[in-house]
């Protein structure tokens, strides 16, 4: 499996990591897990509160 560092994350395999942004005064961050079967946008909170939610299947998880 390859590795390969990109400008906001990597892609490891079929997977590509990246971060999409952040709100310093409030502390919140979001990430983007990409796959081949999912496009997953993850939000976490300073507290550590996480919400996950799928743009090819319009799901949502997490914490409200």
């Amino acid at each position: 499996m390859s590795l390969e560092e990109t400008t906001y994350g990597f892609k490891w395999g079929c997977i590509d990591i990246r971060r999409l942004c952040s709100d310093k005064s409030k502390g919140w961050k979001m990430l983007a897990l990409d796959t081949p079967r999912h496009m997953l946008e993850i939000y976490v909170t300073k507290t550590g509160m996480i919400k996950i939610h799928d743009q090819k299947t319009n799901r949502t998880w997490g914490e409200r």
